[in-house]
């Protein structure tokens, strides 16, 4: 391969979240030179979308055209993530995305051992085998609580109460219940199908629907747990190759919602002219959850044979598990569909004169306490089995999360069908009093997290420090901390609702207390903020939001308040305030983007952030997530490195992630490597990756990129950034002093970015061999002569702007060259 020298390599780009648009990285907007009076701004380039506009109001500015450098290039994957309209949907999948981050969170754990080294025997221990099964146990209930939530919706809500006993429909009606909530799962599942990679369809612009259906067939092909086996460091090429195990989990998930859907209205409850069919439908659909977690502990408790180097070697997966795949194939979901087509004609031989008398359907009241009681187990089971982890960021926090986050959304759609059936027909509809013992824990766990936050926020800010980089650098310990209050208080729900207790029975002084917990620390913290405009501000702040609180406290404590358009503001009792921030606001909130992002892709995009960080890891937890993106995003940038040769990569954010492991992976893949140099800025490789997922990024992992880039690496950050931060282990961390942008973004028009850049293109030695690699012999010495060096070794590397005078030296040159 060709090796040009660094004054040529290309710099290369990648964005992080939110796609920023490729002519935002290529800094195509105008430049803004002056303002009035000499702004010390000038020179700074705005894009639109990435940065505001200076003020222009009875102002005279000066701009100009940027500067063009056919050197840069801009690789933009935004697409994957928001290009589609479905992908507006998947805001429905955020509880699903959440389980399955907390199962990376302890994939992997060897305890004392490293992925690098190690049996495949160390890698897949007991504890890592008995957490991953309690994981995809958990991930089933936050499934089951779906289903459950749709259940009510279709079959008890517009089915029974509105069609059979408000319309006076006929009993048969009832039957499109299931049915109904069967369909609409169905498109759930079909909403996270596997798409095949490019590479994986027969040659051809547009592939025919029998290649598309053979490549998902291949799918199946080595199957496998990867668990613990693929890592970052170690068989990669399984991250972003395991279709196997996804599917499987997919038709387990299936399978089980079809089953809790059937058992849901077959339940042997009144009474029945056709009790053979009810218990044919039972039977099959008892059947299917027993072959359900025998066939999900087959596969996850097995020990696991090892992965070869590539794809290309592996040819069988793991033979002592190919039985258990085959069975979830071809046997575990046609169960469950014949059970839910029984199901639906159950309720033809009920006795129409005793259903009469029923207010709701019996088998669902009721059933998502049981739910929330099962996933309280696996939490504290799972909590006790994965005592050895590191750190806070337990996953059992984030499971109850998941689970917390769907059963919210459940609720609130339910209490939205509720309002429009119960003024259509005369029979208003039964709603679970466990939906207001909901909204007062998670109402009640959030306003003591705000209270933490917001009194370390007020903390820090009195110190002078930067608030948000602080809290964000926390997040594991306040995600434990949320974990915890959430797990003591969903037990105290469980207890208050088997005794039958009410919502209006709770002190008032609690209720106040709530209330002031969550409304003071926000006024206080934004006082504080609009303080920076003037000692005004702050005033008016502080006592509009001291007449909020005293006016929303007022209202809960007495029961009045003011009707506005058919709404009551403030909520006149505890209840509905609960109901009001927990269910009601969210709910309405994700229906609204939803609505936005089927019609604008901004939208979506601005919602992809969620999909840009969360679906980085593969679903080997939770199948039902939002399809990964990085099997493909990951291999095509290798590729696309490779066909360089020579090239600076220069990751921001997440961008950042996905470099570093496409890095690990040409390290690992045969082929010709290309020489390369990486340039990270706002990566939260180590602030956010390394604490909440250490078996896939950690010191090791650190140092494999360094090995790999030859230790031409230079990362830099902003201590202001809450996301982005140093990473131990790189040679060339730089706190960008006195920076021009705050907070995560704009790192290009920050001369250290620049000063960055001429560095390693001036690199001209690999440090071991002194063969040329990003320059010349000229270039290096032109580097030496603006304060850049050549490594000669690791303790002589020297950040390119850690000294005063080198920085002082390199601003000035970037001054006059712009």
């Amino acid at each position: 391969m060709p090796v040009t020298t660094g004054e040529d390599a290309h710099e290369l780009r990648v964005h992080g979240v939110a796609g920023t648009p490729p002519e935002a990285m290529l800094q195509l907007g105008a430049v803004w030179v002056d303002g009035p009076g000499g702004d010390p701004g000038a020179g700074r380039t705005w894009d639109v979308g990435v940065s505001p506009r200076p003020s222009t109001v009875d102002q005279i500015t000066l701009w100009r055209a940027p500067r063009r450098d056919g050197r840069v290039r801009a690789w933009s994957w935004s697409s994957l993530t928001s290009g589609r309209w479905y992908q507006a949907f998947y805001l429905l999948l955020l509880p699903f995305m959440i389980a399955n981050l907390a199962g990376w969170m302890v994939a992997g754990r060897t305890p004392g051992g490293s992925p690098e080294a190690g049996a495949p025997a160390a890698l897949r221990t007991g504890r890592l085998r008995w957490t991953t099964l309690l994981v995809r146990l958990a991930g089933l209930l936050v499934t089951v609580v779906f289903v459950v939530s749709v259940q009510l919706v279709v079959a008890d809500l517009v089915a029974w109460q509105w069609w059979y006993r408000a319309d006076g429909s006929p009993l048969w009606v009832v039957a499109l219940g299931p049915l109904g909530t069967a369909a609409v799962f169905g498109v759930l599942v079909a909403l996270t199908r596997i798409r095949p990679k490019p590479e994986e369809l027969a040659p051809g612009p547009r592939p025919s629907l029998r290649a598309r259906w053979a490549a998902l067939g291949e799918q199946w092909r080595r199957p496998r747990d990867p668990v613990g086996i693929g890592f970052l460091t170690r068989a990669q090429w399984l991250l972003w190759n395991s279709g196997a195990i996804n599917v499987a989990l997919r038709r387990l998930h299936l399978a089980t919602g079809l089953a809790v859907i059937a058992l849901l209205t077959a339940w042997p409850v009144g009474g029945t002219s056709l009790p053979w069919l009810r218990s044919l439908t039972l039977a099959l659909a008892l059947l299917t959850l027993v072959g359900v977690l025998v066939l999900l502990g087959w596969i996850g408790l097995r020990r696991g044979r090892d992965a070869p180097a590539t794809r290309e070697l592996d040819d069988e997966g793991d033979p002592g598990a190919a039985l258990a795949f085959r069975l979830v194939r071809t046997v575990v979901v046609w169960p469950a569909v014949v059970a839910v087509l029984l199901a639906a004609a159950v309720p033809l031989g009920w006795s129409e004169p005793l259903v009469r008398q029923w207010a709701t359907l019996p088998a669902l009241r009721g059933s998502a306490v049981w739910v929330t009681l099962a996933v309280v187990a696996l939490v504290v089971a799972l909590t006790a089995v994965d005592r050895g982890g590191r750190r806070l960021a337990t996953p059992g926090a984030v499971l109850l999360l998941a689970a917390s986050i769907g059963a919210e959304f459940g609720a609130g759609v339910i209490s939205r069908a509720a309002g429009l059936v119960g003024g259509i027909g005369d029979f208003p509809p039964v709603v679970d009093r466990f939906v207001d013992w909901l909204a007062v824990a998670v109402t009640t766990s959030l306003a003591a997290l705000v209270l933490v936050a917001a009194a370390r926020w007020l903390v820090l800010r009195a110190r002078g420090v930067p608030a948000v980089p602080a809290l964000t650098a926390r997040a594991s310990w306040l995600t434990a901390a949320l974990g915890g209050i959430g797990l003591v208080l969903t037990a105290l729900v469980i207890v208050q609702v088997f005794r039958g207790a009410d919502v209006a029975d709770l002190p008032w002084g609690f209720g106040l207390a709530v209330v002031l917990a969550l409304v003071v620390p926000l006024v206080a913290v934004a006082s504080v903020l609009v303080a920076e405009r003037g000692t005004a501000w702050f005033v008016a702040a502080s006592v509009g939001g001291a007449v909020v609180a005293a006016v929303v406290g007022w209202a809960v404590r007495t029961g009045r308040s003011l009707r506005f358009a058919g709404i009551d503001v403030p909520p006149p009792t505890f209840a509905e305030f609960c109901l009001a921030i927990a269910v009601v606001l969210p709910t309405a909130a994700i229906l609204g983007r939803i609505y936005l992002g089927l019609r604008h892709q901004g939208v979506r995009r601005g919602v992809g952030v969620l999909w840009d960080v969360g679906t980085f890891w593969p679903r080997w937890f939770h199948p039902l997530a939002p399809p990964t993106y990085s099997d493909r995003a990951v291999p095509r940038l290798v590729a696309r490195i490779r066909a360089e040769g020579t090239v600076l990569l220069a990751p921001h954010s997440q961008g950042a992630v996905i470099a570093n492991a496409a890095l690990l992976l040409d390290a690992e893949t045969p082929g010709d490597r290309a020489h390369v140099a990486l340039l990270s800025y706002g990566s939260p490789w180590q602030r956010l990756y390394a604490e909440f997922f250490p078996s896939q990024v950690d010191e090791g992992a650190t140092a494999a990129v360094c090995r790999r880039v030859a230790g031409r690496w230079v990362n830099l950050w902003r201590a202001t950034d809450p996301i982005g931060g140093p990473i131990p282990g790189t040679p060339h961390a730089t706190a960008i002093r006195r920076p021009r942008q705050e907070g995560h973004s704009d790192y290009w028009v920050e001369p250290a970015y620049r000063a960055a850049v001429r560095f390693l293109r001036g690199w001209a030695y690999s440090g071991t061999e002194n063969q040329p690699v990003l320059g010349s012999t000229t270039a290096a010495r032109a580097a030496e002569s603006r304060g850049a060096r050549p490594a000669s070794a690791a303790s002589d590397r020297a950040s390119p702007t850690s000294a005063p005078s080198r920085s002082e030296r390199i601003q000035r040159t970037s001054r006059r060259s712009q």
